[in-house]
């Protein structure tokens, strides 16, 4: 069988340095801040740590003159030890630069604290910086004579903990600190923007450099705590947050609308094209944010800030952006790099199993990508107890994010392949994600979408069947099915709208040993369904769903016994529980949908609940439910009275269809008694209020048997 396709692997280095620290030091008016300001702006490395400001806040103060004359200098020298040694964590990728007051390495924990770094002495001569800071409020700049001497004095010091002395008494913006730290600076640095370590959250104010405009939060609603302390201690560093929005996101989320709604707040907010919008969440948050972006004013630089662990080590980095488009996945997009990436690898402490089992998935992805050095750390994190794996985790997490970093910056566009090669697995396991409505998590579809590709791999390029034998033993390890009970023709719709098809097909990845990936591989149709029903396809009810040890992710919506409901909000019912609460009492959504969730339970089915005040969204989850639902039940909220598009969007539907409706609409004002849709439908309940889904649940288990 000829394949074609390309080898797409590169050249990583696991054993280069990954992470460095760059200490400014030198004495008064050497240009410390304003070089690091300069550099981070160009460019250079995204978190900057100023010791001065860090002191001056946490003594709540506006200057160093201030904080000298309301707490002495002793006071002043103990707290800016304290903040410089609190900084003291390295991180585990990327390049931070510290500029640090003239006088704190008299303090020997502060000389402990950068025994490590790169210490660059910005040095020149005593007349040079007199003439800078002479009139101004520095405390210790008050006399001439007395400032030569201290000047004296530090030099020893300075001398002594510099790894590089440049000559600063010439304009700041003749030094090029990139080309004088060339030979101190990991690979690929320059421009990457990465930055991955413990508690890189609580110390986001470090990226304050980057933002001369005003700034925007864009934050999962899952992740409020942490956008509202991104937001409080950006503000603390003097950075002017115009406004935050916090959405809630998932697939069904991830669309244009979501797109014009950030867009609108942000224009309401006066942000420009100076300005920087900060996106934090998992991937779908930061795929729309960065789209948005993307667009907003032809482009406005952005910062992504990764939540979760598949956005971690994977969907996070690199700046591809992009929105879906009906059931095709992330079809309207566009590649706008962001121009910092952080992770804090603290935040996947509490994230629950599933989460963790998702985004190990794109690890362990990655790893076989990458080659054995990867393959090392994920054996690791799955042979070390769960309460123990912070720091293993923390290792693959920096692995797979410079090893993804790298592959981009190879192929930033995906023009060449090179990039393309991180889509193994994802052709098969989107079409299982689009099949299945979202049921099956993505990192559960791509679980057995790499399965499919690793035996595909074996019949098209001959690759060691080990590495498929390797795939399901790290699974099912960490409880992840590998297998599926999906018929071939439920996925070929949704491979059809697969977005790496062209005139000549699907380009398919695949893997011909472990560290060698293969891309753009053209395969006859029959030969992927093939391997389908041959290695992945399971028979239904068979218990296969889960894995030995009983902990499997489910492929709850491909089995007869979970039937799934769409339940559909219209227009206003996001506003229950602040509106009229005579005909519709005080239960807010959120509240109504997890009672919804827990009676579906009750009766064997599986509640999908989607609200939108948009008709065309609306109609449109109407259209996709005979691909991804077995009953329909809706609530269109004043659209049931004139809205004939939902009547003729209900009407084709082969599946149990119930109209809801909290209150008694038939004995309220005339023009509410009037329903379009309910000759659309097959049953209707009204004015039994949140009870009245109970009763449509049941009913519908009752029709579906």
């Amino acid at each position: 069988m000829t394949v074609g396709g390309a080898l797409a692997a590169i050249s990583f280095d696991p054993l280069a340095p990954s992470a460095v620290r760059i200490v400014l030091v030198g004495f008064m008016g050497a240009g410390k801040t304003t070089l690091a300001r300069r550099w981070a702006r160009s460019g250079g490395p995204v978190l900057w740590f100023d010791s001065d400001r860090a002191t001056l806040e946490r003594l709540g103060c506006d200057s160093v003159e201030a904080a000298f004359q309301q707490h002495g200098e002793a006071a002043f020298r103990a707290a800016e030890r304290d903040v410089i040694v609190d900084r003291s964590v390295p991180l585990a990728r990327g390049v931070e630069v510290w500029s640090l007051g003239g006088g704190s390495l008299a303090s020997e924990e502060v000389r402990a604290a950068i025994a490590d770094a790169c210490v660059v002495w910005l040095d020149a001569p005593t007349e040079v910086l007199w003439e800078r800071i002479a009139g101004s409020d520095r405390p210790l700049a008050r006399d001439k004579n007395s400032f030569r001497e201290l000047h004296e004095v530090r030099r020893a010091t300075y001398e002594a903990v510099s790894t590089v002395q440049v000559d600063s008494s010439v304009p700041t913006e003749e030094i090029g600190l990139g080309r004088l730290l060339a030979d101190h600076l990991p690979p690929g640095w320059f421009g990457s923007g990465l930055a991955v370590g413990d508690g890189l959250t609580s110390r986001v104010q470090d990226i304050a450099a980057l933002c001369d405009g005003p700034v925007v939060i864009v934050a999962d609603r899952a992740v409020a705590r942490i956008a509202n302390e991104v937001e409080q201690r950006l503000t603390s560093a003097g950075v002017a947050v115009a406004a935050s929005q916090h959405i809630p996101m998932g697939e069904w989320n991830k669309q244009m609308a979501t797109v014009e709604l950030m867009l609108a707040g942000w224009a309401d907010a006066g942000l420009h094209r100076g300005g920087t919008v900060i996106a934090i969440g998992g991937g779908t948050l930061l795929d729309t944010a960065g789209f948005a972006a993307s667009i907003y004013q032809r482009g406005v630089d952005w910062v992504s800030i990764p939540t979760t662990l598949t956005s971690q080590v994977d969907a996070g980095i690199g700046g591809k952006t992009g929105v879906n488009l009906g059931v095709a996945k992330n079809v309207v997009g566009s590649v706008h790099m962001p121009r910092a990436t952080i992770i804090d690898t603290k935040v996947i402490d509490s994230l629950p199993d599933d989460a963790l089992r998702d985004g190990f998935v794109e690890a362990a992805k990655t790893a076989l990508l990458a080659g054995d050095w990867l393959l090392d750390r994920v054996r690791t994190v799955v042979d070390t107890p769960s309460a123990e794996r912070h720091v293993p985790w923390l290792e693959l997490i920096e692995g797979c994010s410079g090893y993804k970093d790298a592959v981009v910056s190879e192929d930033p566009f995906d023009t060449d392949g090179t990039r393309a090669q991180l889509n193994l697995g994802h052709t098969i396991g989107h079409a299982i994600e689009a099949a299945t409505g979202g049921a099956v998590s993505h990192g559960a579809a791509v679980a057995i979408g790499m399965h499919a590709a690793l035996r595909l791999s074996e019949l098209v390029l001959d690759s060691p069947t080990g590495i498929a034998n390797t795939w399901h033993d790290l699974c099912m390890r960490m409880g992840i099915v590998t297998t599926s009970p999906l018929e071939w023709e439920q996925l070929a719709p949704f491979l059809a709208l697969d977005k790496k098809r062209d005139s000549g097909g699907l380009g398919w990845v695949l893997l011909a040993a472990i560290g060698a990936p293969v891309t753009g591989a053209r395969i006859p149709e029959d030969a992927v369904e093939r391997v389908w029903n041959e290695y992945v396809r399971v028979e239904r009810n068979t218990g296969s769903e889960l894995d030995a040890s009983g902990r499997g992710i489910r492929v709850e919506s491909a089995s007869p016994r979970h039937p799934r409901v769409l339940v559909l909000f219209g227009v206003n019912l996001g506003e229950l529980g602040v509106r009229d609460a005579e005909h519709y009492g005080t239960q807010t959504l959120p509240d109504l949908v997890r009672d919804i969730e827990t009676w579906a339970s009750s009766e064997r089915l599986i509640a999908d609940c989607r609200q939108t005040d948009s008709l065309e969204r609306f109609l449109q989850a109407l259209h996709e439910a005979r691909l991804r639902h077995h009953a329909v039940i809706v609530n269109p909220g004043a659209w049931t009275h004139h809205e004939l598009s939902i009547h003729d969007a209900l009407e084709p539907l082969g599946m149990p269809r119930v109209e809801v409706h909290l209150s008694a609409i038939d004995k309220r004002e005339e023009w509410r008694q009037t329903s379009v849709i309910r000759p659309a439908v097959d049953h209707v309940v009204s004015g039994h209020g949140a009870e009245g889904y109970r009763e449509a649940l049941h009913w519908i288990r009752g029709q579906i048997g």
